[in-house]
């Protein structure tokens, strides 16, 4: 199992995600690797690490090669809440 810190995802993981989440509302499939790439404004090689990186983290179920197939798991990051520390003022 992983730590939650660890399952943190890089800044094309992400993008990627959302544009998974909003284009699965409009759409009955998922889309393609070209359609991520220009959505996310990414070269293709790297919608398919993002791809592999979501799909290692637990985000989504997705095997290369059988994209219609690309299940959204969970659609946004849960991190525990950081404990605020009270501000120190000094005189």
């Amino acid at each position: 199992m992983l730590n939650p810190y660890e399952k943190r995802l890089d800044d094309t993981e992400r993008k990627t995600l959302r544009v998974l989440s909003s284009m699965k509302l409009k759409r009955k499939r998922p889309p393609s690797i070209a359609e991520l790439a220009f959505k996310t404004g990414r070269p293709e090689w790297k919608i398919v690490r993002a791809l592999r990186g979501l799909n290692e983290k637990g985000f989504i179920a997705w095997e290369h090669g059988r994209h219609d197939e690309l299940r959204i798991i969970r659609e946004w990051e849960d991190y525990p809440k950081r404990r605020s520390q009270p501000a120190i003022w000094y005189d």
